[in-house]
């Protein structure tokens, strides 16, 4: 239990959207979820409802998550099972000034990116239907440890709670991006997520290997 206790604990997690039949926060912090453009619910492989979204313009605003803006660790993870690989899908976007965002997608040239932005396109890349299916569930989790030295220390994704090797553009900072002020969104807005979205959550610290794993196994049996 040891490696669960961060994970499970309120004071680490900062935000936590199960999507199970609703975009509520039930992490305490308040971030409650609201339904852009009728996204739909749907049932996910582990038998508990998910969202479901068209990959038009649908998408879930969550506000401004505050422990994402200008702080030198987090963590994000959610499910995901996407309809068609090697498509634009926005998983997570907040977005600040201009050249100021924190982003997870995929691209049409077949990578997964992880964008943190603070004006020089800063990211970490890969080829991720090496590790994914199309129609499968999977989970990913993006740590983000600013105090690291290397690009490779500061930025870390796991696919089903296996680390990948990322290649990266320009440097990743030691600070995350100057955010405040502006919403947070479960799919994005204009290119959105294609598939279905459960599990999501974002911690206040960088979660460990073992945690990470931690967390993919609890979600596992069943707990969202």
């Amino acid at each position: 239990m040891s490696a669960l206790r961060r994970v499970l604990s309120s004071e680490f997690l900062a935000g936590h959207w199960p999507l199970n039949s609703h975009a509520d926060d039930v992490s305490g912090h308040g971030y409650d979820g609201t339904l852009v453009n009728t996204p739909t619910w749907g049932e996910q492989p582990y038998g508990h409802s998910c969202l479901v979204l068209n990959g038009g313009t649908q998408y879930v605003n969550v506000g401004d998550v505050t422990e994402l803006n200008h702080v030198a660790a987090f963590t994000y993870a959610t499910w995901f099972a996407q309809d068609v690989l090697d498509t634009l899908d926005h998983l997570f976007r907040k977005y600040g000034t201009v050249a100021n965002d924190f982003i997870v997608r995929t691209q049409a040239d077949g990578d997964l990116s992880v964008v943190l932005d603070v004006g020089s396109n800063e990211d970490g890349h890969f080829d991720y239907s090496t590790v994914v299916s199309a129609g499968a569930p999977h989970h990913i989790s993006v740590v983000y440890d600013g105090t690291g030295t290397a690009n490779a220390d500061r930025l870390k994704v796991y696919i089903d709670a296996r680390p990948v090797t990322l290649a990266f553009t320009g440097t990743i900072p030691a600070l995350s991006p100057s955010m405040a002020g502006h919403n947070a969104y479960i799919g994005y807005s204009s290119t959105t997520f294609d598939g279905k979205l459960w599990g999501t959550r974002i911690y206040n610290i960088a979660l460990t290997q073992d945690e990470v794993i931690a967390l993919y196994d609890w979600n596992r049996l069943g707990h969202l």
